[in-house]
């Protein structure tokens, strides 16, 4: 399928430069959505929906992608919020670091009644309030109103 590496040509991209990512903010009466991580970085954290763009696909078309794969839903993007920039210690490929570059966009669901359907990248998903003491810190700092955010994170 286009836009999928394989495990070594991804660990060489990886390694090379950094990855650009769409982060899918759905928001209903000041709760956001939440997926809980299977996989690095940030296993077993919960943060928002979201992956690489592929080359040649739109940030439009990522968007709806990662919303069908991850969530089961139709989604449209509203606007860009801020955009942030990560570096991670661990990735999905072993004993290689992860550079990203990403954009948190607003989105919404198409249709007013969804239901979830999570993928095998996520064991579970909540809606947390917006001001909770247990948003992940970068998204605090998104709600508090950043437009550019940098996180490292050293996982042991």
């Amino acid at each position: 399928m286009e836009g999928y590496l394989t495990n070594d040509q991804y660990e060489i991209v990886l390694r090379s430069v950094p990855i650009f990512c769409v982060d899918l903010v759905i928001i209903e009466n000041n709760f956001v959505l939440l997926i809980k991580r299977n996989n690095n970085p940030m296993k077993g954290k919960y943060f928002t929906p979201g992956g690489r763009v592929y080359k040649n696909e739109t940030i439009d078309d990522a968007i709806k992608r990662k919303g069908k794969e991850e969530l089961g839903l139709d989604l449209e993007k509203i606007k860009q919020i801020a955009m942030y920039e990560f570096l991670f210690k661990n990735s999905q490929v072993d004993n290689t670091s992860l550079h990203g570059i990403g954009c948190f966009y607003l989105c919404r669901p198409v249709k007013k009644d969804f239901e979830i359907k999570l993928d095998e990248y996520a064991s579970d998903y909540k809606w947390e309030h917006i001001f909770s003491l247990y948003l992940h810190p970068v998204l605090k700092e998104l709600f508090e109103g950043k437009k550019e955010i940098y996180y490292k994170e050293e996982m042991i």
